[in-house]
């Protein structure tokens, strides 16, 4: 058999590979959830078809975030069969504009992973400056850290309760400055012992309106080794 008899042959063996395939179809890629309050679960129901002639198989799906919560009806569809998969985005799990994307691998050969992408504007009922998650780095054993939060409502029926933190290192303290807006002094025991890794949680309930979850603040560190203090001083 020469060469050009090979490639012929091969042609029409990966001619026949591909006809006799799935097909995984889906009656749209893009999502577009809008401007919505962060804590509304928001999803959207899929239609998945295979147009091919033998069996899909969806290998797995992926996401870009831990923000959603999907469910499959199935995962092995017969040729011309349909299905539906139900995309939720998580209740505060993302905070102002955002894009995502949800992938899903199958045994299609022309396109193994079909992306889909979702968009939107989650409205935050408190905005907190500078940020709600603070790493300070090292820092010298024994010392106090401070800091002031700004926290900045949305609207104007928000009532912020007394805030929680489950260790008596931080002193805290929490005002109203002005329409809409807070002020929290958060005054930090830096741990006496050198190379002490610390992480903090300030938690701040929400009074009103019902339905939201604690504001959140993290604070994290690692005091310095002695040899670390000792050049400092």
């Amino acid at each position: 058999m020469n060469k050009t008899n090979v490639l012929c042959a091969l042609w029409l063996f990966t001619t026949a590979i591909v006809y006799a395939s799935p097909i995984i179809s889906i009656d749209r890629k893009e999502v577009d959830f809008g401007i919505f309050p962060a804590n509304l679960c928001k999803e959207h129901i899929f239609k998945i078809t295979n147009t091919g002639s033998s069996i899909l198989k969806i290998v797995r799906v992926r996401t870009t975030c831990d923000c959603f919560k999907i469910k499959l009806a199935e995962k092995e569809l017969l040729p011309g069969k349909s299905t539906s998969m139900t995309v939720a985005l998580k209740p505060e799990s993302e905070a102002g504009k955002f894009s995502k994307k949800v992938m899903l691998q199958s045994n299609d050969p022309r396109q193994r992973f079909l992306i889909i992408s979702f968009k939107g504007n989650a409205q935050t009922l408190v905005s907190i400056t500078p940020e709600n998650k603070i790493f300070l780095g090292d820092i010298q054993p024994g010392t106090t850290w401070k800091q002031i939060f700004m926290l900045k409502t949305s609207r104007s029926d928000v009532i912020l309760g007394k805030p929680q933190v489950p260790n008596k290192a931080i002193k805290l303290n929490l005002k109203t400055t002005e329409t809409h807006e807070y002020q929290l002094l958060v005054e930090l025991a830096v741990p006496q012992k050198a190379g002490v890794r610390f992480e903090y949680s300030i938690k701040i309930p929400v009074s009103s309106p019902k339905g939201w979850k604690p504001m959140e603040i993290i604070i994290k560190g690692k005091t310095m080794t002695k040899k670390c203090a000792f050049a400092l001083n």
